[in-house]
């Protein structure tokens, strides 16, 4: 059996994608919570940009941190740091 890298992505289209949580552990330093995958997600939001830890799964994923991160802050993501691939 071979399994492609874009079969294990598909994701079905009713599926939870929202924000299930976001705490902030220190000022400008947040931890976002989805329940896809149980991801965690890091935000830290400095002077003049926004600093990402992970990126999530997919590019509808991206996204969606995206304008959760909007929500935060309206300064523009400048560094993200993915620690694995997906």
């Amino acid at each position: 059996m071979t399994i492609s890298s874009r079969s294990w992505a598909r994701v079905d289209p009713d599926y939870d994608a929202r924000v299930e949580r976001i705490v902030e552990l220190g000022p400008g330093l947040f931890a976002l919570r989805y329940r896809f995958y149980d991801q965690q997600i890091g935000v830290v939001v400095g002077s003049d940009g926004v600093l990402v830890i992970d990126t999530r799964s997919t590019h509808r994923q991206a996204d969606e941190l995206r304008a959760d991160i909007g929500r935060l802050t309206p300064l523009p993501v400048t560094v993200v740091v993915n620690t694995h691939g997906h």
